[in-house]
């Protein structure tokens, strides 16, 4: 809820660019499954109200770029998947 999304010319500093996958509009949501090489898997972005990219530009393949105020991380330990022995 608090990545952002933006045109890669729009994007602040230290943004993440990738590809829309998919786009799903719900509403007053739009929920936007983007490719990158930031994670295996897509990353999905919320987007509520005026902050909502234009629906055209939301077009699959189309680059994009993540982004979210460093407060907002939060760091995750990596687990192991082997067993301890």
């Amino acid at each position: 809820e608090v990545v952002r999304l933006f045109t890669p010319a729009e994007a602040p500093d230290g943004a993440i660019r990738g590809r829309i996958v998919q786009t799903s509009f719900l509403g007053s949501e739009t929920r936007v499954a983007i490719d990158c090489d930031a994670s295996d898997v897509p990353l999905t972005v919320a987007q509520f109200g005026r902050e909502r990219i234009a629906a055209g530009e939301l077009s699959p393949d189309k680059e994009v770029a993540l982004w979210w105020e460093p407060d907002d991380a939060v760091l995750l330990p990596i687990q192991s998947t082997e067993e301890e022995g």
